[in-house]
């Protein structure tokens, strides 16, 4: 039996060569997945997960020192104040994977308009998806991010580089408790 020997450029090409197999796999993977989607690969698409909650607490803002802070407050429909801006936060679980499931955190925003009709939109700011807050000096819900304002009803861009309004989520309260129900759309 003779064994062949194995040179140096030879092994430099093979591994070299390893590194560029695995470039080339990374490069053609997403080709693949875009001719061939994620439901026709014999697995499930995660159907989207329902955000209904009747919401406990929410955080007030308060004018406090030329900056606005934040205090939790029992979220009641009685107690809010027209034309101020609570902040909340909804909790999903994702169980597409049965092992592994994951708590999605979806913030929302809420406000009382002057003739008591309540509104709630996604905090996610259109731009670039910061969470919004209520800016108790403009009166307007504020992201940080990029300095972009939104109408405190109507949710429409004010200012900033935000290209849409905020996305609307239905909201309903129980004229006897004042829970107030919130469901991500």
């Amino acid at each position: 039996m003779s064994q062949k020997e194995v040179t140096r450029r030879e092994l430099l090409k093979v591994l070299l060569g390893l590194p560029l197999l695995g470039l080339l796999a990374g490069a053609i993977s997403p080709v693949l997945r875009l001719l061939k989607p994620f439901g026709k690969l014999g697995l499930a698409i995660p159907p989207p997960s329902v955000a209904r909650v009747v919401l406990s607490s929410m955080r007030e803002p308060m004018l406090a020192g030329g900056g606005t802070s934040f205090t939790d407050v029992e979220a009641n429909y009685n107690s809010m104040k027209e034309m101020l801006g609570y902040s909340f936060e909804i909790v999903t679980v994702d169980t597409s994977i049965p092992t592994k499931p994951v708590k999605i955190s979806n913030p929302g925003v809420l406000i009382k308009d002057k003739e008591g009709k309540l509104h709630a939109w996604d905090a996610k700011c259109t731009h670039l998806a910061c969470v919004i807050y209520w800016d108790s000096v403009s009166n307007n819900w504020h992201c940080r991010c990029h300095d972009g304002f939104f109408d405190p009803v109507t949710a429409n861009v004010i200012a900033g580089p935000p290209p849409s309004a905020l996305k609307p989520w239905k909201v309903e309260w129980d004229q006897g408790s004042g829970a107030i129900t919130v469901e991500k759309v």
